[in-house]
């Protein structure tokens, strides 16, 4: 790999390496600090690649495609009213949830803002922007909850 300012090219993307000209009047006692220098972020560009961006305009651009700029990744939340009534045995009960941005293959957590007293709880992602809610009871006979809030929260698939 060539090193920066050695004048010749390097495998720098340009805009690192814009000094192609050799460097003169150096000796060295000045060399070696910037050498240690050059050294570092060629050892940083070989781990990182020759291009780390990939198509976007640069590193920082890259990373917050992929996370927000706290560094976590987005998620996706809604929630909505929910008031499922009396579920039997073996019955079910399913409440759409607007989230925006949710496609196909995401991954979704949902949670209900009361006891769902041994109902299963699930959810998942059945149309772009939707999460259905499920509510499934196998507990041997009807439950009947209250109104309450369902959330959803939507991790988008990365892959």
């Amino acid at each position: 790999m060539a090193d920066l300012g050695a004048g010749v090219a390097s495998d720098f993307p340009g805009a690192l390496d814009t000094d192609d000209s050799p460097e003169v009047g150096t000796n060295n006692t000045n060399h070696l600090p910037v050498l240690g220098v050059t050294n570092a972020v060629i050892a940083i560009q070989t781990e990182l690649g020759t291009d780390p961006a990939g198509s976007l305009t640069d590193l920082k651009t890259y990373l917050q495609v992929e996370h927000n700029t706290a560094g976590k990744h987005d998620f996706l939340a809604g929630s909505a009213t929910w008031d499922p009534g009396s579920i039997a045995d073996g019955d079910e009960e399913a409440k759409e949830i607007t989230v925006t941005g949710a496609v196909l293959g995401d991954f979704v957590l949902v949670s209900f803002s009361l006891d769902v007293t041994d109902l299963l709880l699930g959810g998942s992602v059945t149309a772009a922007d939707t999460v259905t809610a499920l509510l499934l009871n196998n507990t041997g006979g009807a439950i009947d909850l209250a109104s309450g809030t369902v959330r959803a929260i939507v991790i988008p698939n990365i892959n």
